[in-house]
């Protein structure tokens, strides 16, 4: 799940639009009576699911369309690259998701939180069998993501809008120590 905090077209008011992406490993035609019986509120229908090839699916993760030549992952140079802030937490079960929507709404940068589901299977591995800490209990990780462009007093201010979220967040996110996805380092 990725939220976004935008303006409603054509006002100064603000929302929060929400986008579910997913990796269904099988057809359209197995995948629609599971949403339906799962997720009836989504209304998900054929026309908004594509059939992809599992490599085309890191184009889509990447804001591409999947129609984009995948040759286009072996070009560094083809990909833009941005400087980016995250902050992660793990939760489970997350709450307090209203004060941080409305925390959303205190920043006018770029920023988005996605909300990536563990369906609570890591705990059936062992860790002998798959090395990776976030185990027993944890149903999703959470993600926020800005992106501050260099340290002008903009980029700067979107940096410590961050900051505030990230400690908003922590009440409702694993603690002692908190529990981040690998490589993330909080260098400020």
């Amino acid at each position: 799940m990725v939220v976004f905090g935008e303006y409603i077209r054509n006002t100064t008011k603000k929302t929060i639009r929400i986008m579910f992406v997913g990796i269904y490993q099988g057809t359209r035609d197995t995948l629609l009576p599971l949403l339906d019986q799962k997720f009836p509120k989504l209304g998900v229908t054929r026309e908004i699911c594509e059939e992809i090839r599992s490599i085309q699916s890191t184009l889509v993760f990447w804001g591409l369309p999947s129609s984009t030549p995948i040759e286009i992952l072996t070009n560094r140079s083809s990909i833009d690259k941005w400087n980016n802030k995250t902050i992660s937490g793990h939760r489970s079960p997350i709450s307090g998701l209203r004060k941080i929507w409305r925390k959303f709404f205190e920043n006018d940068e770029s920023t988005l939180l996605m909300i990536n589901p563990f369906g609570g299977k890591m705990a059936d591995f062992p860790e002998t069998e798959i090395s990776y800490p976030h185990r027993g209990g944890v149903l999703e990780t959470v993600n926020f993501f800005g992106q501050p462009s260099n340290t002008t007093p903009t980029s700067l201010k979107s940096i410590a809008w961050l900051q505030s979220l990230e400690n908003l967040l922590t009440p409702y996110v694993s603690k002692n120590p908190r529990e981040v996805y690998a490589n993330y380092v909080d260098l400020d």
